[in-house]
């Protein structure tokens, strides 16, 4: 446009040229607005996506996986699987009430977190069940780290009421279910003598 204004291969007049200058820089401003907003539209998708996936696989009340989300991160992971049940936890229920018991079982689970490893997965199967992967660990590796969870248990009690808890663990080599019913069969044995762990050996 501008060098056919100023050559004059046909006729034009500066009115005519400032008219088509300003028509075009509105195209591109309304064009660029527009990209700009579905570039922002598209990000805040994904990150809408990205959180309701994350609360898909995380249980509400305590943070941890879920069941659903804990199945899904220990895909193609192997270690140690332990099963975790909280002693006379019915019994707190009852007697102090179901939002009493909820705090307990977060303050028991912020126990459990800050005693594993960062690679470590833990998820919540239901009720006051949990399960912890202990990656790439062995029976050997989990005899320290039994004896000093049991004495942060020891000294962090939950408004005065000691927090109690039976563990069952076995190996886990990718088969969940079997791992996990060797896991609670153990976990039987410790519900027996209370606040104590048994590793099942095949």
């Amino acid at each position: 446009m501008y060098v056919a204004y100023e050559k004059g291969f046909f006729p034009i007049t500066f009115q005519d040229y400032v008219a088509y200058v300003i028509s075009d820089l509105m195209v591109a401003s309304i064009s660029w607005f527009f990209i700009t907003q579905m570039q922002t539209y598209e990000k805040k998708v994904l990150e809408e996506q990205k959180k309701l996936d994350v609360q898909a696989k995380t249980d509400y009340l305590t943070n941890v996986l879920n069941r659903r989300g804990f199945m899904q991160e220990i895909l193609d992971k192997k270690g140690v699987l332990g099963v975790f049940d909280l002693d006379y936890f019915k019994k707190i229920n009852d007697t102090y009430g179901h939002e009493f018991g909820d705090e307990y079982l977060r303050h028991f689970v912020k126990i459990l977190k800050n005693s594993l490893r960062k690679d470590d997965i833990i998820g919540r199967f239901g009720g006051d069940e949990f399960v912890v992967l202990f990656i790439n660990a062995k029976k050997d590796d989990l005899d320290k780290w039994v004896e000093e969870f049991y004495k942060r248990l020891e000294l962090s009690p939950y408004k005065g009421i000691k927090v109690s808890v039976s563990i069952g663990l076995a190996n886990y080599e990718g088969d969940l279910q079997k791992s996990f019913n060797l896991a609670d069969n153990a976990l039987y044995i410790s519900k027996n003598r209370r606040n104590k762990v048994t590793f099942f050996e095949e």
